[in-house]
């Protein structure tokens, strides 16, 4: 029976994940919430953190710091090897230039060779020494330690070559280390190279390292996958040893034709116990010198270091374990006091067992019951407040014109009030005066809540009684701001708009005492709609006893004519403000208004309510809201 194909066998194991993540996480919430109930074992289980994590943080942060620093000191210690060998290579090709000369004869310039062959042999198996003659940037006569070889006659010599260079160098498939030295006329070059990989594994071992890896990106490969890196053979052993996760780069200059360079990547480990007596040998034999039983005694000293730290460790988890059952048992105390109490005993004292934190957690618990039922009898008065104020919010809701109760020939009404509060200072009527007359009242008196709602009750019934005996509105707020200023102490002012509009004579009269301009919505002859705000000078009611109110307050009048709209606000509306402190602002206002002009009253009500509340950003009304629309049939 054949094997499973391996992207079956990956989605099996992410199957068999997945599903054990789930169990664990539905079953291991209620096992973890079952150990750790009772607050002792949860003491415990705290105690024992608290003594084991820091052991093991410390652990843990000195295995990365020893593995940081070895690896660190490992791969300096490398590139130090290799920059050596580097020099050593380049002071062999400069004595190949020294000792042989366009004079030279063949045998002469072969002892020459050899003899640079020979300087490098110990380290770099495999090395290889060529003397060159250059004309015109071409190597004219060639001389190599061995027959044969990458570099051949008539090849052009690389710009690099023409200084002294060392380092690696890519030759048709291999990659060489050595280096590169001319003559002072450019006309000579003597190279000595030896293979890469040899020499890498042989320095890795002067220094306890190992050469996991050689494996080279050139820059012809940009657009392919990069080669798998190869291990190389013979560079591991039997020593427990450590990868270095970060390789080292060597860039590799090309020589011959088609060639381009790039980066040779190198990954090593290291053998950290070879590596410390690598590097600590010195201070090893100085040690041993003074002392020969230095091991045993170091042993010794490590033991009874080991064997003192579990002492500290029992002792601390004992106590710890003491201090969490006298814990526990004032925890006990109060949880038993917290069931009575939540069956309805508030007498129950609980015992303050220790002059601790606890004990005087138990008498704020003694005190809390006794307060408990203080704040109880609050909240039943609470309620029953509540309740009259719920009773104050629809006894004043009556007090407003019901929606469809006011109906007069040739104009569509919409209003609304949203008091911010329960009860709320706004305030808005539709008064009947007759067949084809209709008075729009809206006002708002300063300050919210009760005080402004008893205010407001009053002015809906002046306004009711004036509004039947004098026709002018000017003549209307005239007396009504007599008679406030009379009834209201001097900290009280009331904003108010009063109109009315006449169907048969198609005209509108209003005056305006101190509050926000009136919109008008004008849309003739088929044209784009635009708005503009009336705003007559006016006084606010009971500021002044009569002459300067009754100087200052003017009456104004405007023909009606079709579908053009007229909005009444108060101040909840263009002054209602967002996080940023700025105003919605009238402008805006009317931008809505020109924009709705074909909406019916009471969509547009509702556009330019959400509107505001869109804009503040608020759920609800931070003050009252009230408005008022009358579209002319």
């Amino acid at each position: 029976m054949g094997a499973l194909p391996r992207a079956w066998t990956s989605d099996a194991w992410l199957v068999f994940v997945i599903t054990l993540g789930a169990v664990l996480v539905y079953f291991g919430r209620d096992v973890l919430q079952w150990l750790l109930f009772p607050v002792r074992r949860k003491l415990a289980i705290s105690y024992l953190f608290v003594g084991l994590l820091p052991v093991l943080l410390l652990t843990s942060f000195f295995l990365l710091a020893f593995y940081v620093v070895l690896g660190l000191f490992g791969s300096y210690a490398f590139q130090a090897n290799l920059a050596a060998r580097g020099t050593a290579f380049a002071s062999a090709a400069q004595q190949v230039l020294l000792e042989i000369s366009p004079d030279s004869g063949a045998a002469e310039t072969a002892r020459g060779l050899q003899g640079a062959v020979a300087r490098v042999a110990p380290f770099a198996p495999g090395a290889t020494a060529w003397y060159l003659e250059i004309e015109d940037g071409r190597i004219v006569q060639l001389t190599g330690s061995d027959a044969g070889g990458p570099i051949r006659e008539s090849d052009p010599v690389p710009e690099w070559a023409l200084t002294p260079y060392e380092g690696v160098v890519q030759m048709e498939d291999t990659e060489w280390f050595g280096a590169a030295f001319p003559g002072l006329q450019g006309d000579r070059l003597a190279v000595v190279l030896a293979p890469l990989a040899p020499l890498l594994e042989q320095s890795a071992r002067e220094e306890d390292l190992i050469v996991r890896t050689v494996w080279a990106l050139y820059l012809g490969d940009q657009n392919e996958d990069p080669p798998a890196p190869t291990p190389l053979s013979g560079t591991d052993d039997d020593r427990f040893t450590i990868d270095w996760d970060e390789p080292l780069l060597f860039e590799a200059v090309p020589w011959g034709p088609g060639m381009e360079g790039g980066t040779v990547v190198v990954a090593i480990g290291f053998a950290p116990i070879h590596l410390i007596q690598g590097t600590t040998s010195g201070l090893v034999e100085s040690v041993a010198i003074s002392n020969p039983d230095w091991r045993s005694s170091l042993l010794l000293v490590l033991g009874g270091l080991g064997l003192v730290f579990v002492l500290i460790e029992g002792v601390a988890f004992s106590a710890g374990l003491r201090l969490a059952r006298s814990i526990t048992r004032s925890v006990e105390a109060l949880s038993q006091g917290t069931e009575l109490v939540r069956g309805g005993n508030f007498g129950h004292q609980v015992r303050a067992a220790s002059p601790d934190q606890l004990g005087e957690l138990a008498s704020s618990f003694n005190i809390m019951t006794a307060k408990i039922a203080d704040d109880m009898g609050r909240l039943r008065r609470a309620a029953v407040l509540e309740q009259e104020m719920e009773t104050a919010r629809q006894s004043q809701a009556r007090l407003l014109p019901p929606e469809g109760s006011v109906s007069v020939p040739g104009f569509a009404v919409a209003a609304v009030c949203r008091p911010a509060t329960e009860v709320g200072g706004d305030y808005y009527d539709l008064i009947p005066l007759g067949p084809n007359r209709l008075g729009v009242v809206i006002a708002d008196v300063s300050g919210t809540g009760t005080r402004a709602a008893f205010i407001m009750a009053e002015l809906k019934g002046l306004m009711l009684a004036l509004s039947r005996i004098h026709e002018s509105p000017r003549k209307v707020l005239v007396e009504a701001n007599r008679v406030l200023h009379n009834a209201l102490d001097s900290r009280t002012f009331i904003t108010i708009t009063y109109a009315v509009f006449d169907s048969a004579e198609r005209r509108v009269t209003f005056a305006r005492a101190g509050h926000s301009p009136l919109l008008h919505l004008i849309q003739r002859n088929g044209h784009w709609p635009r708005s503009e705000a009336l705003a007559p000078p006016g006084l606010g009611l009971a500021l002044d006893p009569g002459p300067v109110f009754d100087e200052i307050l003017e009456e104004h009048s405007e023909r009606l004519h079709r579908e053009e709209t007229w909005l009444f606000f108060t101040d909840g509306v263009s002054e209602a403000m967002n996080a940023e402190s700025d105003m919605f602002g009238e402008e805006r206002l009317m931008r809505l208004l020109e924009e709705g002009a074909a909406l019916p009253p009471a969509d547009l009500q509702r556009t330019v309510e959400d509107a505001v509340l869109a804009f503040t950003g608020a759920e609800t009304h931070t003050d009252d809201l009230t408005m008022v629309l009358v579209r002319v049939n």
